[in-house]
């Protein structure tokens, strides 16, 4: 709902009647709603608005401007809204709402939606909340309201009470008769004051205010509170009953400031004390939490040390891990090694039973070998028990019962050779000088001897 249509739904007859009469409207004809329907019509630019010769182009600020009220114009914000919400005597809500925009046009969207539903609640439309929070802001919110710092409101009392003076013959107005009193200085009207009657001092000092409008605030304001205290003794004195709707307005001005001075300074004493409860509230809280934060960081603490603990047996264990991976990794392909040697083993063992013909039931030598005494020749004997091998230096005692002999050519001298293969052809056996270089070479040359020469 935007601020039109709010507008719309506090207005009533009167006031619908009010509108489409300053908007040169018919008012007579259709309902309430009907009207309302037309003034938002016009109130939003649709149909012109013309008075005499001038055009009208926003017709809703013209229209609620007719009913600000005579506020003080220096009224910050939140005291234009608890004075509104304080006023005791009747002001339709259409009325305070028209002020508020007139006052406060940018903020009204930021209350639109409060008052709407202050309104629904049944509560007063201007209760948002707002309070004077200390005695500073109640006293400058007072000397704002007050007749004496408000020239205009304050003559306008004045006057009306003048005349109401004169019309019950309680003073005799001949201040025009005193034609030079505009000229009066201070000193003048003291003077005067002081040689004329008492009963014509009150026309003398209004006079002096009607004809003097420079004067400062303070005289001026002593001087019309003299000529109140003198009227208002004049009306007590004859026993005069003073308009009552104008009496009994400003009685209740008067009446409503120190009820609200009254309740504002005991909800100040009852802040004051709702603020030292909430802060010793504040303050254990705080102390309560100061320890709970000391017990919460030694318990981080110790949670600290014992994450630090745990990360390094974490870490122990995944060392741990790695290395029994590691040793799983290294024991999988030993294993596997192990299989292909004994595979190989085997093929091998296969291989030489077939390559080499080992007879094992047949212990007798097939032929022996002549060798060098430094020569390593253990595998080849594990390989060739049927070979008679013959060291060096003892190749007499063993060459007699063998028929054929090989004689290796390395490590042998010359003189030795010759006195071996002398001896062999003196008791017939078959010999010959093969080149040996290692046990190696040793293998290849029995495997050949066997299965290619069959002998010499």
């Amino acid at each position: 709902m935007n601020e039109i249509d709010f507008y719309m739904s506090l207005i009533d007859e009167k006031e619908a009647n009010r509108i489409l009469k300053f908007c040169n409207k018919n008012v007579k004809s259709g309902s309430l709603e009907l009207k309302k329907t037309k003034i938002k019509t016009i109130f939003r630019g649709n149909e012109q608005v013309k008075k005499g010769k001038k055009t009208l182009y926003n017709t809703y600020w013209s229209s609620i401007s007719k009913h600000q009220l005579d506020l003080p114009l220096d009224l910050t914000e939140k005291e234009f809204i608890i004075g509104m919400n304080e006023i005791t005597r009747e002001i339709p809500d259409y009325v305070k709402f028209a002020n508020l925009k007139l006052r406060f046009p940018d903020k009204i969207q930021q209350y639109l939606e409060k008052i709407k539903k202050n309104i629904e609640n049944n509560k007063s439309m201007f209760d948002l909340g707002l309070e004077f929070e200390n005695e500073g802001e109640v006293v400058e919110y007072l000397n704002k309201i007050s007749y004496f710092n408000n020239n205009e409101q304050l003559n306008l009392l004045i006057n009306k009470f003048y005349a109401m003076a004169v019309k019950e013959n309680l003073i005799k107005d001949n201040t025009k008769k005193i034609e030079n009193i505009k000229k009066w200085s201070l000193i003048d009207l003291y003077s005067e004051v002081n040689n004329i009657e008492a009963s014509n001092n009150v026309v003398i000092k209004y006079a002096y205010i009607k004809t003097h409008t420079d004067m400062s605030k303070d005289i001026s304001n002593t001087l019309a509170l003299d000529i109140l205290i003198e009227l208002l003794l004049k009306f007590s004195q004859n026993k005069l009953k003073i308009d009552d709707t104008e009496l009994n307005k400003h009685v209740e001005v008067i009446n409503s400031f120190k009820e609200n001075t009254k309740k504002i300074e005991l909800e100040r004493k009852e802040k004051d004390k709702e603020y030292k409860k909430i802060i010793r509230d504040v303050q254990k809280d705080i102390s309560n939490r100061e320890v709970e934060l000391n017990s919460l960081k030694n318990k981080i603490n110790s949670l600290e040390v014992e994450l630090k603990e745990v990360v390094t047996q974490r870490d122990k264990m995944n060392n741990l891990k790695n290395k029994n991976n590691e040793l799983e990794k290294i024991l999988i392909d030993e294993k596997l090694k192990c299989k292909q040697f004994e595979k190989n083993i085997k093929l091998k063992n296969e291989y030489y039973e077939y390559a080499f013909g080992i007879d094992e039931e047949n212990d007798q030598k097939v032929f022996g070998i002549i060798l060098s005494n430094d020569m390593d020749i253990k595998i080849t004997k594990t390989i060739f028990n049927e070979v008679e091998f013959i060291s060096l230096n003892k190749w007499k005692e063993k060459i007699n019962s063998i028929n054929i002999v090989y004689i290796q050519r390395q490590g042998i001298s010359s003189r030795k050779l010759n006195e071996i293969k002398k001896y062999c052809s003196e008791h017939d056996i078959t010999n010959k000088v093969i080149s040996i270089d290692n046990e190696k070479t040793l293998i290849e040359s029995i495997s050949r001897i066997k299965h290619n020469e069959r002998g010499i």
